[in-house]
């Protein structure tokens, strides 16, 4: 019974060094603070100057991913610190992302950040963005809904009133 015991300590010992570094692993997060952030990132039907878009932190994302990659190498090679090279990283994607936000200057542009944050912490943050970006989604489906509703209901309207107008007008000519 002994090498049983000793696996259920090997076993115990692995389960709290995994918590711990569970509990310890640090994300970079790159982002906008104000609260209407993620509104005018997701709000694609909105017009923008030329050389400004949604998605403005998406998009530098996915265009310059293979450049962000060789800075984070570059920097983990010369530092030998995957955190400051992961900062680095993000601090790229932010200028980046700032060359492109809609608004010029204001609160949006400059509530930019690029921070440390714990795994959790940057879990909870993301999950409420996911959250947040489905409902306005959902309330831009509703918007649009809405219109096409009017839209058909004053064409009915009009249809309607056309059809009257050309009723009297053939009264008219008997």
């Amino acid at each position: 019974m002994p090498k049983v015991d000793r696996l259920n300590n090997v076993v115990a010992t692995l389960k709290k060094l995994r918590a711990k570094w569970d509990h310890d692993e640090k994300v970079v997060q790159t982002g906008y603070s104000q609260n209407y952030a993620i509104y005018v990132h997701e709000n694609q039907g909105a017009t923008h100057k030329e050389g400004k878009q949604s998605k403005y932190l998406e998009s530098p994302a996915r265009r310059y991913r293979k450049e962000i990659s060789d800075v984070i190498r570059r920097t983990y090679i010369q530092t030998k610190s995957i955190e400051k090279a992961l900062i680095v990283g993000g601090l790229r994607l932010q200028r980046e992302s700032q060359l492109i936000v809609p608004i010029d200057t204001g609160a949006l542009k400059a509530s930019a950040y690029t921070s440390v944050e714990s795994k959790a912490q940057a879990a909870a943050q993301m999950s409420f963005a996911k959250s947040e970006a489905i409902r306005i989604k959902e309330e831009g489906r509703r918007e649009a809904r809405s219109r096409k509703a009017a839209i058909r209901k004053e064409a009915k309207r009009t249809k309607s009133l056309s059809d009257k107008s050309a009723v009297s007008k053939t009264r008219r000519k008997k």
